[in-house]
């Protein structure tokens, strides 16, 4: 879907909350601004989804290959298929995400003044959670937790206010400093935080195909073919992945840019931004598509050519 075609969805979305609440609104900017920037949210959200979890099937799916090819192994172990993103983490991600959410799920209700009492409390008390909630804070991403600290505690100080404008206006500041962490905790470049986590992890993916090459015997062509495009299935899948988290962490800087124009009351400038976001899925959605894709040409194509052989060596003993 083009980044146009998403740019219209998410305006129907944000009408659509614009009718779900415009009775108690105290303006459709200000609620179209809410209902975009948690569309952001859960766009970048889903980036982050398939950033981590689909490359996390490839590899399972290729140390499952190299496990089966490998005619010494006399064993299995949990150690025969690494992931590329522990789940730990990816949990943790989740968790922050999670966070997120309640936040902009909040500042939806505030728009309505039958709720923003209640809002108020719920903005506190997810305040009070990320300030002092040690149960959340050991979830979340290493090195996060003290920001989202910070952004609870603005959360509280502005629980008294009556527009979400104005909430968002007072906790912009700590909201961007979340975004700019969140994007560095994902790595500035692939040698450093989760990138280059994810990059030593390919590392050790690709050192046990070479073992696997080396082992293979050097009459064994087909075999030996097979190794090979594991090895490129595996670059490929690396390469994608890490494009993918470098993208997701472009999305969360510009969700602290869409956030900032929301508080400010700049709808145009906010739905600018959440399309970009949604767009950059789009590319993700499309690399993480392609990878699969010559994943499964590939280990069609190796099955075939297992069949093949054996209906060879069928032919050989009649």
């Amino acid at each position: 879907m083009s980044v146009t075609k998403r740019g219209r969805h998410i305006v129907a979305l944000a009408i659509l909350l614009v009718g779900l609440v415009a009775c108690a609104t105290p303006g459709p900017v200000l609620t179209e601004s809410v209902g975009t920037l948690r569309t952001g949210i859960n766009t970048a959200r889903e980036q982050s989804r398939l950033a981590f979890e689909a490359a996390n099937s490839i590899a399972r799916d290729q140390a499952i290959e190299r496990k089966v090819d490998d005619a010494r192994a006399v064993s299995i172990a949990e150690s025969d298929f690494p992931l590329a993103v522990a789940q730990a983490d990816i949990d943790q991600w989740a968790t922050a995400f999670g966070a997120l959410d309640l936040y902009a799920a909040s500042l939806q209700k505030l728009v309505d003044s039958n709720l923003s009492q209640g809002t108020g409390d719920a903005l506190q008390a997810l305040g009070e959670q990320l300030q002092n909630g040690k149960a959340i804070n050991a979830k979340l991403p290493s090195g996060i937790a003290g920001v989202f600290a910070s952004f609870g505690q603005a959360l509280v100080q502005a629980r008294a206010e009556k527009k979400a404008t104005d909430v968002m206006r007072r906790v912009s500041p700590e909201f961007s400093t979340v975004m700019s962490r969140m994007g560095d905790a994902i790595g500035a470049d692939n040698t450093s935080d989760l990138r280059g986590t994810v990059h030593t992890n390919w590392a050790t993916v690709l050192a046990r195909i070479r073992e696997s090459f080396a082992d293979t015997p050097a009459g064994n062509r087909d075999a030996r073919r097979g190794v090979v495009q594991q090895f490129l299935d595996a670059l490929n899948a690396r390469d994608a992945q890490l494009a993918n988290l470098d993208q997701l962490r472009t999305s969360l800087i510009a969700l602290g840019e869409a956030h900032a124009a929301a508080g400010r009351g700049n709808h145009a400038e906010a739905l600018f931004w959440v399309e970009r976001i949604d767009g950059w899925l789009d590319d993700v959605r499309r690399r993480t598509q392609e990878i699969q894709k010559a994943h499964e040409e590939a280990l069609k194509a190796k099955k075939e050519a297992e069949q093949e052989a054996r209906d060879k060596a069928k032919e050989k003993q009649k």
